[in-house]
């Protein structure tokens, strides 16, 4: 074998039904140069079985045991017996681009990096379709001026809150190794990678991130940590792992600590969304976690002020830190908000012939619900980026003037929650009556098929 240039650690736990389209997409890989450690965690379901069949035909392949049963302690393992110039990480639910250890590879080496990473993109499989939206790293300006440069990433806190993934990049190995940079080897899948992130950001002097989307990370699987009540435990006690770092780095600034906090408070609302839709019982560990989040919050009040996280979400965090009962109701207020206005949505286009006004994310969503119901008639998108041949889900993408031109009775659904009002005044401008133009704005529910079963 040559040198080897990427050593890639897959961990895995009964991930029977994903395993093969993971390996597939690794061992396909247009660098070849690499090695592929995988470390199964004493799957019952069949995963190890796969894993062997494959290291069969494939001596790139190293298999290991995970008798700890902890994903930290997997990607630990995995790195310290890596021979490659750089490591890159992959969920074995998930899978990558085929040339994406490739790209990286030669852009680290091409810069002398510390890391390289892109962006990823979610999936979603519903029934037999797959919905695709990417999520990049930097999304709003001015951060989106950080592709493509060489950055100290500590130098930029604003680094620690877009990016929240290990995965999509590669890492040199002997700078994790000279800075002893560690996963937490807490319990089965911990958020560690939360812990992860903070020391490469901290502690790397050349980093890269490009905009472009290499890494496909499904957000479907029911039986991940982040669906599953139980992780707020040790969600908990990543935080406190995060915390232990970075009161021992020289590098941690007061800009640092308003974005912990400001995560803090972010992934105690997740988990309160997940407890509230769900109608879930709270243990008493999780009633004590939560009163610990909540404690902690409160001792990191100087870090998260008005200035800082905005009034908005600084009246919503008191809200939270007073009264969590009230809270909790609050949030049960917006779920229902949400949940009675996609219904709303839906009710008024019924019966009509549609164009939808966007073919971004939003558009295709609403696409993908509205179609279920046989009396909406979607005829096309719009968008006034459209390009000759363009097709989403099947359906032709036109410019607003040629849709209005060849379909003068249609209604209207704008999908652009940043252009929304610049959209109807061209439609109206064009021609088009304002009782024919509605907006929708995306709520998260549009993927569930369980909800969208309680509509149909």
């Amino acid at each position: 074998m040559n040198e080897i240039k990427v050593s890639i650690v897959l961990p895995s736990k009964n991930v029977k039904d994903y395993i093969k389209e993971c390996l597939e997409s690794v061992i396909n890989q247009t660098l070849r140069d690499i090695e592929i450690i995988c470390v199964d965690a004493n799957s019952t379901d069949g995963t190890r079985e796969i894993i062997e069949e494959y290291k069969n035909d494939d001596n790139r392949i190293i298999l290991l045991d995970d008798d700890m049963g902890s994903c930290g302690y997997a990607y630990n393992i995995g790195i310290a017996i890596s021979r490659g110039k750089y490591v890159g990480f992959v969920e074995t639910d998930d899978y990558v681009r085929l040339d994406m250890f490739e790209r990286l590879y030669n852009v680290a080496e091409a810069n002398n990096l510390d890391y390289v990473k892109g962006n990823h993109t979610n999936f979603t499989d519903v029934g037999n379709e797959r919905f695709f939206e990417e999520e990049r790293v930097f999304r709003e300006s001015p951060y989106e001026r950080n592709y493509g440069l060489i950055i100290n990433p500590s130098m930029y806190p604003e680094v620690n809150w877009f990016d929240h993934c290990m995965w999509n990049g590669i890492y040199r190995r002997e700078y994790l190794k000279d800075k002893n940079v560690k996963l937490n080897e807490s319990k089965g899948p911990s958020y560690q990678d939360h812990g992860f992130q903070w020391q490469t950001i901290l502690k790397a002097r050349k980093a890269m991130y490009l905009d472009e989307s290499y890494y496909f990370y499904r957000n479907d699987n029911a039986n991940s940590s982040m669906n599953n009540l139980n992780g707020i435990v040790k969600d908990y006690g990543e935080f406190l792992f995060v915390r232990n770092i970075l009161n021992n780095s020289s590098e941690t600034m007061s800009e640092h600590w308003s974005i912990y906090y400001d995560k803090m408070f972010y992934t105690l609302k997740r988990w309160v969304e997940l407890y509230v839709k769900n109608d879930f019982e709270l243990s008493g560990e999780q009633k004590q976690v939560i009163e610990k989040w909540i404690y902690d919050l409160h001792a990191g009040e100087a870090y998260i002020t008005p200035k800082m996280i905005g009034m908005e979400k600084y009246c919503e965090l008191a809200l939270l830190k007073d009264n969590f009962e009230l809270y909790c109701e609050y949030v049960k207020s917006i779920i229902l908000a949400k949940d009675n206005y996609l219904k709303s949505i839906i009710k008024n286009m019924r019966g009509k012939s549609v164009i939808i006004f966007g073919a971004g994310v939003f558009g295709t969503r609403i696409c993908a619900v509205l179609e279920q119901f046989e009396d909406i008639k979607i005829i096309a998108f719009c968008d006034n980026k459209a390009h000759e041949n363009q097709l989403i889900r099947g359906k032709d993408v036109y410019t607003p003037d040629y849709a209005i031109n060849k379909y003068g009775d249609a209604y209207y659904l704008i999908a652009n929650q940043k252009y929304y009002l610049d959209c109807m005044r061209q439609l109206m401008d064009l021609g088009v009556d304002k009782s024919h133009i509605s907006y929708y704005e995306m709520t998260n529910n549009e993927l569930d098929g369980r909800y969208v079963g309680q509509i149909l």
